[in-house]
């Protein structure tokens, strides 16, 4: 394995990146062996997004957000003619 493909693995398992790329050889193979016999499992990396399902989602949202928007106002619209019914019985 090469130099670089160590790094590589040994950053995904949780090695601070500017020291491992300070690290020789020798030290690398001896982490990576470390590694290898605790049995550990890489980190969680960055998550490729699929640009279409991140778009129906964004709908989703700006309709559920719609939606509310459209709820709240209908409420206040509600309490509005309830406070002008109070007010035109109150006279």
């Amino acid at each position: 394995m090469s130099d670089e493909r160590l790094r590589v693995k040994l950053v995904a398992h949780g090695y601070e990146e500017e020291v491992v790329y300070s690290w020789e050889r020798e030290e690398l193979l001896a982490r990576y062996a470390t590694v290898m016999i605790e049995g550990t499992k890489p980190k969680a990396g960055p998550v490729a997004v699929d640009p279409e399902m991140e778009k129906a989602r964004l709908a989703l949202e700006r309709e559920r957000f719609e939606s509310e928007k459209a709820e709240r106002e209908k409420d206040r619209l509600e309490r509005d003619i309830e406070l002008l019914s109070i007010l035109d019985t109150a006279k």
